[in-house]
C-alpha cells in the first residue's frame, strides 16, 4: 500500500507542472514576417540549434524567470524535459561556447513589452495574458 500511494505521490509532482497553465503561448512582434511556426522551429531556437526564423531574420529568444512555472511548464512542453534537464543542457553547452542561452526576462509583462519593441524577439507567455502589439505563433 505505501508504494502505490509513493508512485501515485511521485506521479503527481512529476506531472503538476504540466498543468499549472491550460495553455502557453509562443510570441513574436506583431510586425515579424512568422505567422505560425510548429514544435521543431520553436526547439530550434530555443536550444541554440537555429539562430534566425525560417524568413532568414534574426531571432533573439526570450526566457521567462527560470524559477517560475511558465518556464517549467513551456520547456515540458515543447521538449517533453524538465527544466533542470534544460538548464542542464545550457550549461554544457555555454561550457564548449556553441551558443548562447535565451536572454531571461523576469516578469511576463516586462517579456512581452521586450517582444514589442524588438521585431526579432520571441517568447512564451501563459495564456490569457494581454497580447497587444505581440502576434501568438504557436500555442504549447
Amino acid at each position: 500500500m505505501k508504494q502505490i500511494l509513493m508512485i501515485l505521490l511521485l506521479s503527481i509532482v512529476w506531472v503538476s507542472p504540466t498543468l499549472t497553465y491550460a495553455e502557453v503561448w509562443v510570441i513574436v512582434n506583431q510586425h515579424n514576417q512568422v505567422d505560425a511556426m510548429d514544435k521543431s522551429e520553436v526547439t530550434g531556437l530555443y536550444l541554440g540549434r537555429y539562430l534566425s526564423f525560417r524568413d532568414g531574420s534574426a531571432a533573439h529568444p526570450l526566457d521567462q524567470d527560470k524559477d517560475g512555472s511558465v518556464y517549467e511548464t513551456f520547456y515540458q512542453r515543447l521538449t517533453g524535459k524538465s527544466a533542470a534537464y534544460i538548464n542542464a543542457y545550457w550549461a554544457q553547452i555555454l561550457f564548449t561556447g556553441r551558443a548562447k542561452p535565451p536572454k531571461e526576462i523576469l516578469t511576463e509583462a516586462e517579456l512581452i513589452k521586450a517582444v514589442r519593441q524588438d521585431r526579432h524577439a520571441i517568447g512564451y507567455v501563459s495564456s490569457g495574458a494581454s497580447l497587444q502589439g505581440v502576434k501568438v505563433v504557436l500555442r504549447l
